[in-house]
């Protein structure tokens, strides 16, 4: 069901983002008050890296191995690279573009669940992020819950749904990517940098809200040690993607390359989190419809609180 969705919305949501992105005219400093805003919550960030390197951090899962694999100093690059890459003022972008603030058209009946909207229509809402930043950087936001899902998927046994999710990004990426060089007349090398984002962005929320904060998955249908399998998971993944983003061994890459990268690790990781026997699939959506819980911002905020050490312990 939700590939469909993306299905049905990934062409116009491409083509309104890649409209917003392309605009010529505007402040350089709208939205400075965010990014100074931003610069605290990501702090973390590089607390965190640093923190994958501590000796007293036995067992080590494979989000510090990787880390180690990648070294202290290229890992801090990283997290160097994404700042400087955030502080851009290369587009004007809305800048929270997760799914959360995507509203889709109603569905004509609410017991038939296999149906969305027949116009495909949707609104993209909560603008108070909106800011100068770098090219890419709403597509980027977009693909970490997906992929979320799609790893979702893939340890629930369903690994169909998971690689047509992937598809779905890709889907995404190349009808951004287009729109972009009619809209904006951006180049081949402007596609690169702003892939190169995209990674970047994507990777720093995968690594930093699910994998550190578990933010927003509550949503997923899974608990226990599938939870923290998928935490791990999406932490290797946003690391990865980091990299992809950042890292310098992929400065000189062409886009093809940087794409390929991309999903070939990610279908390695639903190779992996597939089990060899199928679990029992259920719906979540259901759930949530039968509990009366929506998802909005303010359901998140009431997760990030949960979520945070108030004492500061």
């Amino acid at each position: 069901m939700f590939v469909r969705l993306l299905l049905r919305i990934i062409p116009k949501l491409a083509q309104g983002l890649a409209k917003l992105n392309s605009v010529n005219e505007f402040d350089p400093d709208y939205g400075y008050q965010v990014k100074e805003t931003l610069k605290g919550w990501y702090t973390a960030q590089t607390d965190l890296i640093k923190s994958l390197f501590d000796f007293e951090n036995d067992p080590m899962d494979r989000v510090s191995k990787l880390a180690k694999e990648l070294g202290l100093s290229a890992c801090l690059h990283l997290d160097t690279e994404f700042m400087n890459n955030l502080l851009k003022t290369d587009s004007l972008a809305h800048s929270d573009t997760h799914v959360f603030n995507i509203l889709v058209e109603k569905k004509p009946d609410v017991s038939t669940l296999e149906h969305f909207g027949p116009r495909g229509s949707f609104a993209l809402c909560d603008w108070e992020m909106a800011m100068a930043c770098s090219l890419g950087r709403d597509i980027g936001l977009f693909y970490p819950f997906p992929l979320a899902c799609s790893i979702t998927h893939a340890i629930n046994g369903n690994k169909q749904f998971s690689l047509d999710i992937l598809n779905c990004l890709g889907l995404l990426w190349s009808e951004y990517a287009s729109a972009l060089s009619k809209t904006g007349n951006k180049s081949e090398e402007d596609l690169k940098n702003a892939y190169h984002t995209v990674m970047g962005q994507a990777g720093s929320f995968l690594f930093s809200v699910y994998y550190h904060r578990a933010i927003q998955m509550e949503f997923l249908p899974l608990e226990g040690n599938q939870l923290m399998t998928a935490r791990e998971s999406l932490g290797y993944l946003g690391l990865h993607c980091l990299n992809i983003g950042f890292g310098r061994e992929y400065e000189k890459c062409n886009l093809d390359e940087l794409r390929s990268k991309f999903t070939t690790i990610v279908y390695k990781e639903i190779e992996r989190c597939t089990p060899v026997r199928p679990s029992r699939q259920f719906m979540r959506s259901s759930m949530l419809r039968e509990s009366g819980r929506r998802v909005s911002d303010a359901g998140l905020y009431a997760s990030i609180i949960s979520n945070l050490d108030v004492e500061g312990n």
